[in-house]
């Protein structure tokens, strides 16, 4: 082995440095929520007036059970609806996140 090869780092350090770069993205995620929209309990104004509208928009406020013309489930249209409610979660877990 020539002394210039240079050694791969393992799978377990591979592991540690993918981790920690993912933890600093969802770190600077957070932040920049936070700064957008405010601590839960202290939104700020602008804030707080998009994420009303987005549940508003997502009809988070409501049973979520589209129905089509003959009064049927509508699958698909129930499923996006579910995909929005979901998605206004997810802002809420960001900005609430908080490091063990």
């Amino acid at each position: 082995m020539a002394e210039n090869e240079t050694q791969q780092p393992s799978v377990a350090e591979q592991n540690e440095l993918e981790k920690a770069r993912q933890l600093q993205r969802f770190r600077a995620l957070r932040d920049a929520a936070v700064a957008l929209f405010g601590p839960a309990g202290k939104r700020t104004p602008h804030g707080a007036l998009v994420l009303e509208e987005l549940e508003r928009f997502a009809g988070t406020r409501r049973l979520i059970n589209e129905v089509d013309n003959h009064n049927a489930t509508d699958v698909y249209r129930t499923a996006r609806k579910h995909g929005r409610c979901d998605m206004i979660q997810a802002l809420y877990d960001l900005i609430d996140w908080k490091e063990n």
